[in-house]
């Protein structure tokens, strides 16, 4: 199961690479590096640390990893 839902997560980070691709004429980063990106950013790596680990809320989780997005990718 485990398996499963991770390769539906990133087959939706490669979803919304795609996406974000169309959205700019030079974008920072080829399609399948913005996938890697958002997989890291998003996937259990991003959020667990900041939540579990460090006890960080949900929110502001969330909030940071946006930011961090958005500057590194806009």
């Amino acid at each position: 199961m485990p398996e499963r839902a991770t390769g539906e997560y990133r087959k939706a980070s490669r979803d919304v690479a795609a996406h974000l691709d169309t959205l700019t004429a030079r974008p920072a980063e080829p399609e399948e590096g913005t996938a890697d990106l958002l997989w890291f950013w998003f996937g259990p790596s991003g959020w667990r640390p900041l939540v579990v680990e460090n006890g960080w809320s949900w929110e502001r989780a969330e909030h940071s990893l946006v930011r961090t997005t958005i500057a590194m990718l806009g």
